[in-house]
């Protein structure tokens, strides 16, 4: 696969909750990412490339995903 690891943010901006997602792609094109997740979900994300290795490895899917929002009993 192209995408060899990601990392999912969850954060707030104003009252609106945000997606931002690092990916470690081969093919260092973020941006065909954020297009298939608006194609194939309707979800507008901020994808950013990253380089290959620079995220943590995870054996769980629950690590990969950062709640930034700082609400009180929230958790990912």
């Amino acid at each position: 696969p192209e995408v060899v690891e990601y990392a999912l943010t969850v954060s707030s901006r104003g009252s609106l909750d945000v997606l931002s997602l690092a990916i470690e792609d081969r093919l260092a094109d973020p941006g065909r990412g954020a297009r298939e997740l608006k194609v194939r979900l309707n979800l507008t994300v901020e994808v950013t490339g990253v380089p290959i290795g620079s995220l943590p490895r995870s054996d769980g899917k629950a690590r990969r995903i950062i709640d930034a929002r700082g609400r009180a009993g929230v958790t990912a």
